[in-house]
Formats: C-alpha cells, sequence, structure tokens
C-alpha cells in the first residue's frame, strides 16, 4: 500500500499493516511530556495506546517537509506489533510488486528503515519492522530521547 508523506510516496507491505486510521481531530493524537520532535503523542485506539510519529520529520529533509499543521492530519497507519502509527497525509493504492521490481538496499545505511525503491512506481519501500526498531532504540515516549541527558528533541531525523 502507497502512503503520502508531504510530497514523497511511500509503500509499506500490507503483511505488515494492522489499520489504517483516520486522523481528522488534531486532538485525538495526546502529545505527552518530554516527547521526541519526532512524535505526534499517543492515539487510544480500540483501548490500546499507539505512539504516532510524524513521519515527515523522520524521513524528509527540513526543508521539503509541510507545516506542522498538514501533518497533524490525514491518516494514520498502524503498523508491526501495533505500538506505532505513522501519520500521513493520505493512503494511495496497493501496488502488486514482484521482488525483481524493486531495487534493494545493499548495506544498512543512516536510512535503515528504507528497504528499497521501487522506480516504477517511483516510491520508496518501507521496512516497518526496521522502522519500529529503530523507534524503539531512539526511546518513544518515556525513553531515552525524551530526557533532556539524552538529546531531547532531536531524535532520528538529527542522525540522518
Amino acid at each position: 500500500m502507497t502512503l503520502h508523506v508531504g510530497a514523497l510516496r511511500l509503500a509499506v507491505p500490507l503483511v505488515k499493516l494492522h489499520r489504517v486510521v483516520p486522523w481528522e481531530d488534531p486532538d485525538e493524537v495526546e502529545p505527552t511530556v518530554g516527547q521526541p520532535g519526532w512524535m505526534h503523542g499517543l492515539l487510544d485506539h480500540r483501548g490500546r495506546y499507539v505512539q504516532v510519529v510524524d513521519t515527515a520529520e523522520l524521513v524528509l529533509p527540513e526543508d521539503r517537509r509541510p507545516p506542522i499543521e498538514e501533518r497533524r492530519a490525514g491518516k494514520i497507519i498502524i503498523v508491526g506489533d501495533g505500538n506505532w502509527g505513522l501519520a500521513c497525509r493520505e493512503v494511495g493504492a496497493v501496488l502488486k510488486l514482484t521482488p525483481d521490481q524493486v531495487q534493494w538496499r545493499s548495506a544498512q545505511g543512516r536510512r535503515r528503515w528504507l528497504a528499497g525503491t521501487v522506480r516504477e512506481h517511483l516510491c520508496a519501500l518501507v521496512d516497518p519492522d526496521a522502522f519500529a526498531d529503530m523507534l524503539e532504540q531512539e526511546g518513544g515516549v518515556g525513553g531515552t530521547l525524551a530526557s533532556p541527558a539524552a538529546g531531547g528533541q532531536n531524535g532520528p531525523a538529527g542522525s540522518r
């Protein structure tokens, strides 16, 4: 499935998606004290808290990010084990891909979440598990990035 983050089109494997949740009211996601700059906050979804990340903050250079107001509405893609939600402007088409259509990454780099690119559809293929692992390592709500000694607001966006 494709999703749009600013002008960037990403693709996420359907088997890694839990749900697509409409995000019409910014107040549906509750900010938390000390959260990293890349975190929108927590969404109470079906009795479980999902950590919603500002996907644009994590994957786009600062000069390519839409204004914050535009990044606090649209859709939330709940991925992996359901702990993380990726905020996006909109959800696009479902693509059927074969492995030979993907230009796979040959080495781990700064963008651990990037599994490869799909030139035919002009999109980046996201590895949701690697994305979630990266976020877990970077702290999430109440994690290491939330403490002032760990750098506060710099999160993974500053480590690209």
